[in-house]
């Protein structure tokens, strides 16, 4: 099986040893559970280890914040996006630092600022470079979406590869496991099975799945660039790999989706955006959609995030720019970047996060005859094998469109889905993954 490498913060953390030899790596412990797709299973491991990792525990505050990054990931696959979010606000990365961080924030040249559409404005902008790069934060799936949706406009303005962290470098990229181009059962099952292969790690949660698929079905080669082995120059190793595709075609133009700081400019690490600017002479479009986003708790938005929405009030992902429409540079900490997104907290609808109807694309679909805590999982039909149908093995390879984690039930309550146009295989499972009802969904918007 191919190593996969999670983060830059992961790997940072993993170098720390748990003070306890008692106590297993949370991510190393749930590995063979998400590879396996088996979600729940992984959720259920860190809850019993939580106890362990409260601050009254004689874990250092990196073990703390190495555990509850681990544990908001498994969240944001089982489709638990705001749990996500409030595990990390536990960490001492946003709750320990934050809380001594409460300051009044100047809205002086408020006035002189104005907001406009995120994907507009990047959109327009791409046109000036071969590079974009956008990155996210692991634990807010949100963050694939956004860059799904930029994908058929910037096809349209030339822009050919998406390279992906997410997924490990191989010299098979001309290959047609990694190229796009075709919608159809056969081409849709390569996309399925690059998500749930052992190539990719966060490529196994529903939204990034969405964003591979909808890749595919343009035409976009997908490329990942992830280096397999550990090592320091990480960052060099990533932008030579992605470098590979200019020196086969100097013209061309990529899409570079990343985690949190790789594509910041002016940090005062070499990052990837530094050794691809070195690499190449391409100055890239970057774009930072990590840093102002909403919190359940809005305890923990930065104090600036919070103005800015109270006096903006944006109803979706925004940029900052003046008068004459140049982006406001927002800097976070010692970070810079080209380009901030200031994305507001979304809510919820049908008891689901908003933002799965209104970047998603998706559909509120009810589902039938839930009587018991349950997980329901949707497949896209055409990458289900009916043959196997019964088959549970082949759903532990098969990621969903969408998954609902109902872990308490109420009589007469309606739960929903989210689903876009298609026909699904819809599955129920208990909390101890024993399968007990299916069906298919049609679904029109």
């Amino acid at each position: 099986m191919k190593k996969i490498i999670l983060s830059l913060f992961f790997l940072s953390l993993l170098q720390q040893p748990l003070k306890s030899q008692n106590l297993p790596n949370p991510v190393e412990l749930t590995r063979p559970d998400i590879m396996g797709l088996q979600f729940y299973d992984a959720l259920a491991k860190l809850r019993n280890l939580e106890p362990a990792y409260q601050p009254s525990s004689a874990r250092t505050s990196q073990e703390i914040a190495y555990f509850y990054y681990a544990l908001a990931t498994i969240f944001s696959f089982n489709g638990m996006y705001d749990s996500a979010i409030l595990a990390i606000d536990k960490t001492y990365l946003r709750g320990v630092l934050r809380q001594g961080k409460r300051t009044t924030v100047d809205t002086t040249n408020f006035s002189r600022y104005r907001t406009v559409s995120a994907k507009s404005y990047i959109v327009e902008r791409s046109a000036y470079t071969q590079a974009v790069m956008i990155n996210e934060a692991h634990t807010v799936p949100r963050h694939r979406l956004f860059t799904k949706s930029l994908l058929q406009e910037l096809y349209d303005k030339g822009y050919r590869v998406l390279c992906l962290e997410a997924l490990a470098y191989s010299d098979e990229v001309s290959s047609p496991f990694y190229t796009g181009g075709g919608v159809g059962d056969y081409q849709e099952g390569k996309v399925q099975r690059l998500a749930s292969g052992d190539r990719g790690y966060y490529t196994k949660e529903s939204c990034f799945l969405d964003l591979l698929r909808e890749a595919n079905r343009i035409g976009y080669t997908i490329y990942g660039y992830e280096p397999e082995i550990d090592s320091s120059a990480r960052d060099s190793l990533m932008a030579v790999n992605i470098s590979k595709i200019f020196k086969k075609n100097p013209k061309a133009k990529v899409v570079i989706h990343a985690g949190h700081g790789h594509i910041r400019a002016g940090v005062k690490y070499k990052n990837l955006y530094f050794h691809f600017k070195e690499m190449t002479g391409i100055t890239p479009l970057t774009i930072d959609q990590a840093a102002y986003y909403g919190h359940p708790n809005e305890y923990y938005n930065s104090p600036y995030y919070t103005a800015l929405c109270k006096h903006f009030n944006p109803t979706e992902p925004v940029i900052l720019t003046d008068s004459s429409g140049h982006h406001i540079h927002l800097s976070l900490d010692i970070d810079t970047t080209n380009v901030y997104i200031i994305a507001p907290y979304a809510g919820s609808a049908y008891g689901r996060s908003a933002w799965l109807f209104t970047q998603g694309g998706r559909k509120a679909v009810k589902v039938k005859n839930v009587s018991k805590p349950s997980i329901i999982k949707a497949y896209c039909a055409t990458e289900v094998n009916i043959n196997t149908i019964n088959q549970p093995f082949y759903y532990r390879r098969s990621v969903p469109i969408d998954i609902l984690s109902l872990e308490n039930v109420n009589k007469g309550k309606d739960y929903y889905l989210a689903l876009p146009d298609g026909v699904f295989l819809v599955r129920y499972e208990d909390l101890k993954g024993n399968v007990y009802n299916e069906y298919y969904e049609q679904v029109t918007l």
